[in-house]
């Protein structure tokens, strides 16, 4: 009897499911919810237009998931997931910097590619970059109230 529900089973819901059936005991598995439950209702009317009867009290139920790896976040990424607030990724993709070889100003997740334009190349020939130390050296004398106008050139 078993036999001719399965049959029936195939013709009524075809397509791949999960089921492993021996003799009068048999397994449903899935990764669809929704549907292993329609194929479980499936076989419990169909058993029972038969006179069969599931029995409760074996039926059991698992759901398992794979095996995730730890993902480490950065700080301010894992504040993000934890609070919700704060740029998302492809929010600081869009920031706008300046190139270090060159001086123009691209959006941060451009500028690998701008490296290796003709562009980038010919004007990292002129470009003399500002080093973080003299910015530094500049901003404590204007503070320190230091600063000279530079003379003007005729």
């Amino acid at each position: 009897m078993v036999d001719c529900v399965l049959r029936a089973w195939d013709v009524a819901l075809p397509g791949d499911r999960g089921s492993l059936f021996y003799a009068d005991d048999g397994c449903l598995y899935g990764n669809n919810g929704p549907l292993v439950q329609k194929h479980l209702d499936f076989l419990a009317a169909s058993f029972a237009a038969l006179g069969l009867k599931m029995n409760a009290k074996k039926t059991e139920a698992m759901i398992m998931t794979g095996h995730r790896d730890k993902v480490h976040y950065s700080k301010s990424a894992y504040c993000r997931l934890v609070t919700g607030e704060g740029e998302t990724y492809r929010e600081k993709q869009k920031e706008k910097v300046a190139c270090k070889l060159c001086g123009s100003v691209v959006e941060l997740r451009s500028m690998k590619r701008h490296q290796l334009t003709g562009r980038c190349k010919k004007g990292s020939k002129t470009f003399v970059a500002v080093v973080d130390s003299e910015v530094e050296v500049e901003a404590a004398e204007v503070s320190a109230g230091e600063w000279e106008e530079p003379e003007e050139l005729e």
